[in-house]
């Protein structure tokens, strides 16, 4: 699966509020691209980042790279690879980590692409929401 959704209805065009606003956070494009890392990886459905199949999802940062993370500053699209847990709806989930990533990034395109799904394991019982049956 992979999608592009610019947030404004114009379904991958860049497009901006019409007020300039770039997001809740200050952070700087190396900042940013951790920070969005850290967004995704906290929703429950996401197994964990990933490059795709040439690592060509990345951000480059001084001394060390962001792989699953594609954000060269406010403004810029974004791209986003992951792996998921099996159990939920990908389109649900591509649409909550857009809101996590423009929560961050502001009004930008945000392209995420699914790059795997991990198989329930026989510990994971569901209970067809994709959340654990198993209190945490």
């Amino acid at each position: 699966m992979n999608g592009t959704d610019s947030g404004d209805g114009t379904n991958g065009t860049n497009g901006t509020d019409g007020a300039g606003a770039t997001g809740a956070s200050g952070a700087s494009g190396e900042d940013l691209a951790e920070a969005i890392a850290r967004a995704v990886t906290e929703h429950p459905a996401v197994a964990h980042l990933d490059g795709g199949p040439h690592g060509v999802i990345a951000s480059y940062l001084p001394g060390r790279r962001v792989v699953g993370v594609r954000a060269e500053g406010r403004g810029a699209p974004v791209e986003v690879g992951v792996v998921l847990r099996w159990g939920q709806p990908l389109p649900k989930v591509a649409d909550e980590l857009r809101e996590r990533v423009r929560a961050l990034a502001g009004p930008v395109p945000v392209d995420v692409t699914v790059t795997g799904v991990t198989a329930p394991s026989e510990g994971d019982e569901t209970d067809g929401s994709g959340h654990s049956g198993h209190p945490s």
